[in-house]
């Protein structure tokens, strides 16, 4: 594998339009397909024609996180734009730094996905990756400048705060364990002791106990967590913030969040899921607070209401049977409201879902949902209809 100083001529060499012919090319072609690509490196340079096929891949996977017009004049590699911030999420981050004021360092920042949403919101921001092809991928995509080294060398000036993306991969692939990041903790640890105003970027599974002090967010685009945000110094504004994109929407509590009243033993008119970044921060009661709900069980994942709850927090269903999870009543249930395929949701591996759903399929037309939960020392089943 050649090295990435080697490579970078050829990259620089896709990005100026001296490849234009080529690129255009490899966009018409299947990349499994060997006669094809054969062809191709008749004309070009072979390791030229492996680096455009993989610019085509590349961009084809940002379609999902950046506009059109940002994707044609990219310059990135299929796994620099899976690792990257989409546009939505880098500028929601972008909104906080604008408010210092202040210079950004932003550390391993691979394509540039957060230093592009800091540019476009006017802030000097300068990236920095231990990798010559990634730093040149971002000053390319952000139109920053950047530099190449190793961060646990970097020096901070005391005007200049920093964002940071460590690698979360080892060996065996993603990993949670903040032992494994790559810069490690102590890379983290001193760089906070430079300079403490900065944002970590971390991944939304990490073990949130085990974090420094300082606010954290977890950001759900479009119903998937995709990260898990330490904001350290003057960019911290509270304990725990669940933001929801694109909506733009937080929930935010500054200590522990306490239920204001029991949870609730009656299934009423409706029942509602909620977003995982809620209950990844333990943010449920907040939520009911907010929507004026009840929760059925904190441990259920379930909330509940008399009138139907317009939110992009919650999905809602309508209850149209309860009873005692026994499969010959739920059979039975959901023979009498017309059910075809039913959807089964459940927790704590108390079912198979997979298993239950093909032994419930009904004759009938309905899309019904089953709920099979535990609440306190005994299970139930909630027959409902999607509504949302």
């Amino acid at each position: 594998m050649p090295d990435s100083k080697d490579l970078l001529p050829l990259w620089t060499q896709l990005a100026d339009g001296q490849c234009d012919s080529l690129i255009h090319a490899a966009m018409s072609i299947n990349p499994a397909d060997v006669a094809a690509v054969s062809r191709l490196r008749q004309d070009h340079d072979a390791q030229l024609v492996h680096l455009a096929l993989d610019l085509i891949k590349a961009r084809h996977k940002a379609a999902k996180k950046w506009p059109v017009d940002m994707v044609s004049r990219m310059m990135a590699d299929s796994a620099g734009v899976e690792q990257a911030t989409s546009l939505l999420v880098s500028e929601h981050k972008a909104k906080r730094f604008s408010q210092l004021g202040k210079p950004v360092m932003d550390l391993c920042c691979g394509i540039g996905g957060d230093a592009i949403g800091l540019s476009r919101a006017g802030i000097a921001v300068t990236g920095m990756d231990m990798d010559p092809i990634r730093a040149w991928m971002t000053s390319h995509n952000a139109d920053c400048p950047t530099r190449v080294g190793d961060v646990a060398q970097l020096k901070l000036d005391a005007h200049t705060v920093f964002h940071i993306d460590p690698a979360r991969r080892n060996q065996r692939g993603r990993t949670h364990r903040l032992e494994d990041y790559q810069p490690g903790m102590d890379v983290m640890m001193s760089l906070l002791q430079q300079q403490p105003t900065a944002c970590f970027k971390l991944g939304p599974g990490v073990e949130l106990d085990d974090l420094p002090a300082g606010e954290i967010e977890i950001i759900s685009e479009h119903g998937q967590l995709v990260q898990a945000v330490l904001w350290t110094g003057e960019l911290a504004q509270c304990a725990r913030r669940a933001t929801l994109l694109p909506e733009g929407l937080s929930i935010a509590a500054d200590a522990d969040d306490v239920w204001d009243s029991p949870p609730e033993d009656e299934i009423s008119k409706f029942v509602m899921t909620f977003d995982a970044s809620v209950e990844r921060l333990g943010l449920m009661a907040s939520l009911c607070r907010q929507l004026d709900i009840a929760c059925v069980h904190p441990q259920a994942g379930l909330l509940t209401s008399e009138a139907l709850i317009d939110s992009p927090w919650v999905t809602s269903f309508q209850v149209l049977d309860e009873m005692p999870w026994q499969i010959k009543q739920v059979k039975a249930a959901l023979r009498k409201h017309n059910a075809g395929i039913v959807e089964v949701k459940t927790r704590g591996r108390l079912v198979n879902p997979d298993v239950l759903q093909k032994q419930l399929r009904g004759k009938g037309d309905e899309l019904l949902t089953v709920f099979v939960l535990r609440f306190g020392d005994h299970s139930r089943a909630i027959v409902c209809k999607r509504l949302a």
